[in-house]
């Protein structure tokens, strides 16, 4: 299951602006990365409907993890706050899930 996880999460060898990795800037590249993982992490959950039906996966778990450990060791990093203001439907998950 992890490897499911970072195959859909890395698998790519340009960055969202369409730059290879390794013509980048490390703090560039670091925040790029973030970003990209981000999306793809608001494409796996971001839309999740949690019932009282709902069965919780290893995928949600895994991206709850992610997310959970960033906003708790780096909650003012810049990677931190794009996230919040481009993918609030990530907060929510967390809200959901910490219930």
């Amino acid at each position: 299951m992890q490897n499911l996880l970072n195959n859909f999460l890395f698998s790519r060898e340009k960055d969202l602006f369409d730059r290879e990795f390794g013509n980048l800037p490390s703090q560039e590249h670091k925040f790029a990365e973030s970003e990209y993982i981000h999306k793809r992490i608001d494409e796996i959950v971001g839309s999740k409907v949690f019932t009282e039906e709902s069965q919780i996966t290893s995928i949600d778990i895994l991206c709850y993890a992610m997310l959970k450990a960033e906003l708790n060791n780096v909650p003012e990093s810049k990677e931190v706050q794009a996230m919040k203001r481009d993918y609030p439907t990530l907060e929510d998950f967390l809200v959901k899930m910490d219930k």
